[in-house]
């Protein structure tokens, strides 16, 4: 059953997004995502999944965001993402 969520994303100054997330542990993530704007309106909702597959001892993770208005929005939330998976990864590496 989905559950409303209110995320805080410190690069954006504590900006609150708020969504919904469905879970299907583990082997998939999604939850819907819209930033809250200054007069407390909603920005543009989108649908984020993130899947997970066993690749013989590895794992195979896919990520998808959208529907979005316009290239641009879509570019908007690339280089979060980017610094996000970055962070991902290294701390894989430290574990």
């Amino acid at each position: 059953m989905a559950r409303p969520a209110r995320l805080r994303d410190d690069a954006h100054a504590g900006r609150p997004a708020r969504g919904r997330d469905v879970a299907r542990p583990p082997e998939r993530l999604a939850f819907t995502f819209a930033w809250e704007l200054e007069d407390g309106a909603r920005d543009i909702e989108t649908l984020v999944t993130i899947t997970f597959e066993d690749q013989g001892g590895k794992t195979l993770m896919q990520f998808s965001q959208g529907v979005f208005e316009t290239p641009d929005d879509c570019e908007g939330y690339r280089g979060g993402w980017e610094s996000e998976f970055d962070q991902l990864a290294a701390y894989i590496v430290r574990k």
